[in-house]
């Protein structure tokens, strides 16, 4: 029981997780394969980092807290690069 409360955090972040995993696939799919990789590193990294300020404010339960803030930042980067810069390259 006492661990049902980080469930509804952990499934909302593997769903945000699962929709950029859709824009990640379309990166790949337009052969941006630097910026895919460079995106899984840097949230990588971010997601270690946002675990760490969240856990020191709201204890277990901040990881997370910081597992679906940053998959929330990962899907608006991964939005951004496929609007923004697909479009840029169709008109190029």
């Amino acid at each position: 029981m006492p661990m049902r409360d980080l469930f509804a955090w952990q499934m909302l972040g593997d769903t945000v997780k699962v929709c950029s995993w859709v824009f990640g696939f379309v990166l790949l799919g337009r052969a941006m394969v630097r910026e895919f990789i460079l995106t899984e590193i840097l949230f990588s990294v971010s997601w270690v980092l946002w675990v760490y300020v969240f856990c020191s404010s709201f204890g277990a339960g901040g990881a997370q807290i910081g597992y679906f803030v940053n998959y929330v930042i990962h899907l608006f980067v991964m939005i951004y690069l496929v609007v923004v810069r697909v479009k840029f390259d169709e008109k190029n």
